[in-house]
């Protein structure tokens, strides 16, 4: 295998690529093990990829919409020096023996 610095490839076909073709629409590809189907959703960031399947995107999106209202509601509360009710952390240590 060789890697192409100018156009970023890491392999060399004698066949193409071409925009025309060879290749597949509409069809399920896998990438590093992760299967991505047509109508998957794909959300990025600079931490990575996530692939949503599309059967589970909508009650998915609910979830996401609550743990964005929680954490805004705990930012809110910090920020208004009501603060943050830590005191599970110290009884789940003490729990699990340690001193402090």
């Amino acid at each position: 295998m060789r890697h192409d610095s100018l156009n970023g490839s890491r392999a060399v076909t004698h066949r193409g690529p071409l925009r025309s073709g060879p290749g597949e629409i509409g069809c399920s590809i896998a990438i590093d093990g992760m299967v991505i189907d047509p109508g998957d959703l794909i959300v990025g960031d600079a931490d990575g990829l996530v692939c949503v399947p599309y059967g589970i995107a909508e009650s998915l999106l609910l979830t996401v919409k609550a743990k964005c209202e929680a954490e805004a509601r705990i930012l809110r509360d910090i920020q208004s020096g009501k603060g943050w009710d830590r005191s599970w952390i110290d009884k789940t240590l003490r729990e699990l023996g340690c001193e402090f």
